[in-house]
């Protein structure tokens, strides 16, 4: 073989080899990019699989009972996007109020299932307060006064003549209930003393009393007269009133730590501006200008919005934006925005746009007129995670 004949074969080998590892290096290109595209679309399918858990613990904590009714359920949450999608499926868990949420995220080929068992916890919307209004007196709402999202003690007699007066909560009197002028309550009202609804008035749900129910306007649920046991237990509704008495031990630990925080005043204080922590006054407290903060006014007199906007919630750790041993009143030039309890040893008494977020509890007669309102915050649903996995 002459030289000529040897180098072909050398080069023809060469052109072998060359190509072996061409190929082998394209091959293994092409299994690095399909490794690569699989691991991007797995953790793609990841992401997806938590945004549905994402979605759904919002719409659980929105509205718990709607989504979780008739369990199993398939599909309750799903969305679409340009690289994938999720599905949301939500089953029955042996554990008391809780759901095993599980989310499938898809992309391509590739798909991720994860699960979640989520507990739902209900936080009171004014822990220790069971109502919106609690009166050792008579109570009158009229004007566009109104109460709403929780029930109404009277340990006195209580008279509606407002549109609206009392929803989302049940209404006791200790002595007589009058519906007038077009007043309506939604909610069942009970009293250990007649029940009179007048002509264009309303009460949407029962009415029971232990003497009389004079109906010559509108009663849509159930009448009972002369009902027993008593559909308000009197020494009861006083023993309610009577629990949430602050003592003078209570009085004398709010002046302390008023004074330790330099927050005491002495005589009539006339408050303006912003305020925080307990304020302890020693007299009267008349507002006659604009008032704010997070703080609680403890007032041994009486306290009277004369004019200008109060916007003040409790302060920290306190339930009361107002404890008051005197009266309170508000007259028509005056507004506000209060927030948590108002406690007051005497007559409660607004003619104005005063609205409250919370309750009062007032010692004497509760009188609200005008634009006066009262919703007591309404609990919210959340959610605890339990337990995270990967299907």
């Amino acid at each position: 073989m002459d030289k000529r004949g040897a180098a072909l074969i050398l080069s023809f080998m060469a052109i072998v080899i060359l190509t072996i590892l061409g190929t082998a290096a394209i091959s293994r290109s092409i299994s690095e990019r399909s490794i690569t595209q699989r691991y991007v679309e797995s953790t793609q399918a990841f992401w997806l699989a938590e945004g549905g858990l994402a979605v759904a613990y919002k719409g659980l904590t929105e509205n718990w009972d709607g989504y979780t009714t008739g369990l199993p359920r398939s599909n309750v949450f799903s969305q679409s996007f340009e690289n994938g999608s999720f599905s949301v499926d939500i089953e029955v868990s042996p554990i008391p109020d809780t759901v095993k949420v599980i989310s499938r995220g898809t992309t391509g080929t590739a798909e991720r299932t994860l699960e979640e068992i989520m507990r739902r916890t209900v936080g009171s919307g004014l822990p220790g307060f069971d109502f919106a209004v609690l009166a050792a007196g008579n109570l009158l709402l009229e004007g566009n006064a109104s109460i709403q999202n929780q029930d109404v003690y009277v340990n006195g007699n209580l008279e509606v003549r407002s549109t609206d007066a009392i929803s989302g909560g049940d209404a006791y009197a200790k002595g007589n209930a009058t519906l007038s002028g077009g007043g309506s309550i939604t909610g069942n009202v009970n009293a250990n003393g007649n029940i009179t609804v007048n002509l264009g008035s309303t009460i949407t749900g029962d009415a029971t009393s232990k003497k009389t129910v004079n109906n010559n306007g509108t009663i849509t649920g159930t009448t009972t007269s002369n009902a027993t046991p008593d559909p308000v237990d009197a020494a009861a509704l006083q023993a309610k009133v009577d629990s949430y008495r602050l003592s003078s031990q209570d009085w004398d630990n709010y002046k302390t730590e008023a004074q330790a925080e330099g927050n005491y005043h002495a005589g009539t204080f006339y408050p303006s501006g912003s305020y925080a922590g307990i304020h302890y006054v020693g007299g009267n407290l008349i507002i006659g200008s604009d008032v704010s903060g997070t703080a609680t006014f403890v007032v041994e007199g009486n306290v009277s919005f004369e004019s200008g906007n109060v916007s003040l919630n409790p302060a920290l750790d306190s339930d009361y934006s107002f404890i008051i041993g005197g009266n309170f009143e508000s007259t028509d030039t005056a507004s506000g925005n209060l927030g948590g309890v108002i406690y007051t040893e005497g007559n409660f008494r607004v003619s104005t746009g005063v609205a409250i977020e919370g309750a009062v509890l007032a010692f004497g007669n509760l009188r609200g007129s005008g634009d006066f309102s009262i919703e007591f915050p309404v609990a919210e649903t959340n959610l605890e995670i339990l337990s995270w996995r990967e299907l």
